[in-house]
């Protein structure tokens, strides 16, 4: 927390010169990135209904944004009921994501917000 709490207080101060906590200056400085530009893989964690098209309706909103599967894990229980459905991408920009989420979420067969997890391996600037 004070490495955070460090970073916070030298964007504030505008101080760039001061000595880092790793003790080292780097040579040349790093520009902090506007979230919605990171690209990364992304866990995906939707609560939707268990019956025909669902699925297909979720993967159209995130192919429109440029979003690919990785992987699904669906586990089926009485249709019609809400159920875990699962998904990891490949890379992608948080722009885009977020977009896709918007519209998911607002849909009907899907009940209750996503759960997001960025997937730290394939992060990248």
């Amino acid at each position: 927390m004070s490495d955070l709490i460090d970073i916070g207080r030298n964007i504030l101060l505008g101080c760039g010169n001061r000595m880092p906590v790793t003790a080292f200056r780097e040579r040349t400085p790093r520009k902090i990135r506007k979230m919605e530009n990171i690209t990364s893989c992304y866990y995906l964690r939707f609560t939707a209904l268990d019956k025909p098209g669902v699925l297909s309706r979720i993967s159209g909103v995130l192919g429109k944004n440029n979003i690919s599967i990785e992987s699904v894990i669906q586990k089926g229980r009485g249709a019609a009921e809400a159920v875990p459905l699962v998904m990891l991408t490949h890379e992608a920009v948080e722009r885009n994501v977020r977009m896709a989420l918007d519209e998911i979420n607002k849909m009907d067969c899907v009940s209750g917000p996503t759960t997001v997890i960025r997937v730290e391996e394939g992060l990248q600037g």
